[in-house]
């Protein structure tokens, strides 16, 4: 068993490790899918299988705070995203000539939105990735672009507001 202070730091722990990597969202919820909280500590982590169930409990601890985590968001929740028009050949005459940016999504409106994804993007092609993740900010814009998939992932987020594209 855990004290109340145990299980806190433990939850801070886990928030904080949200804050700094996007996965641990990602796994709390996929592991929220599993039937009770030790399956889905096990599903997540099958290397857990054979760790006493004391432990799974912390573990699983720390998935529900991440679940927590990922239910606040900085974007009100009636703040729905709506779809805007795509920029269309940002970077003619250069190799990313012909390459769109597409579904721009905004909670604002779509004339900043596509403004912010234009400039942002810009600036974002000037950086040298260090790892999958790009993140960086433009006129008070936190950026984030996911480089993983085929087509690079971008948010960008200011006071409540946000804005998705892909590259």
């Amino acid at each position: 068993m855990f004290t109340v202070e145990q299980r806190d730091a433990l939850c801070a722990r886990v928030l904080r490790l949200a804050e700094e990597d996007e996965r641990v969202v990602a796994g709390a919820a996929v592991g929220s899918l599993a039937v009770d909280a030790e399956s889905a500590v096990v599903a997540w982590l099958p290397e857990l299988q054979s760790v006493p169930m004391t432990s799974r409990r912390a573990v699983s601890a720390g998935i529900a705070c991440s679940v927590a985590l990922a239910g606040s968001s900085s974007v009100p929740a009636d703040a729905a995203l709506h779809a805007c028009k795509p920029v269309l050949d940002p970077y003619p005459g250069t190799r990313y000539d012909d390459v769109d940016l597409t579904r721009i999504r905004a909670s604002g409106s779509c004339v900043n939105a596509r403004r912010v994804a234009r400039k942002a993007h810009r600036k974002a092609l000037r950086l040298t990735p260090t790892r999958t993740f790009r993140r960086f900010t433009w006129n008070g814009w936190a950026v984030t672009g996911d480089l993983r998939p085929d087509h690079d992932r971008y948010v960008a987020r200011k006071n409540g507001r946000q804005v998705r594209w892909r590259f």
